[in-house]
C-alpha cells in the first residue's frame, strides 16, 4: 500500500472515530445515565457543522486567506 493511501486512511479513521462515538455510543451512554431523549437529540445539532461542511467548503475555497495561499487557508 502506498504511503499516501495509508495517510488518507489514517485521516479518515481519525475523523470518523469521534463521529462514530457521538452518533452511536454517546446516546446509549447518556440514556443509561437517565438523560432525557430531548437532550440526547440536541447533541445532533453538534454534528451539524460536520454534516454541512460540504455546503460551506466552496465559500472557504472562494474567500480563503490569500496571503497563505489558496489551500492553506483551511
Amino acid at each position: 500500500m502506498p504511503q499516501s493511501y495509508l495517510l488518507l486512511f489514517s485521516l479518515y479513521w481519525a475523523q470518523g472515530l469521534p463521529v462514530g462515538f457521538m452518533t452511536h455510543a454517546l446516546p446509549v451512554i447518556l440514556r443509561a445515565q437517565g438523560v432525557s431523549l430531548t437532550h440526547i437529540g440536541g447533541f445532533g445539532l453538534l454534528m451539524a457543522p460536520w454534516a454541512l461542511k460540504v455546503l460551506w467548503s466552496p465559500w472557504v475555497d472562494k474567500y480563503g486567506h490569500s496571503q497563505k495561499g489558496h489551500y492553506r487557508s483551511w
